[in-house]
């Protein structure tokens, strides 16, 4: 039971670079979705409320 462990954080590193990789540099499989592909305004609304609480959380812990 000891060595599962081992073994699967070995393993995670490699397949997580893998899949970086193949997102970010690798080629895109259709290039006619890849030409149209763009973002829709409601896909910022969470990373705009994320944003807002790691500010605040920041703000509130820095003033004690």
């Amino acid at each position: 039971m000891f060595f599962l462990p081992i073994v699967i954080a070995y393993i995670t590193p490699f397949y997580m670079m893998r899949v970086w990789w193949l997102t970010f540099c690798g080629e895109p499989r259709d290039h006619h979705v890849y030409d149209h592909a763009h973002e829709n305004w409601k896909m910022y609304l969470p990373l705009v409320v994320l944003a807002a609480g790691t500010v605040f959380s920041v703000i509130s812990c820095s003033v004690r």
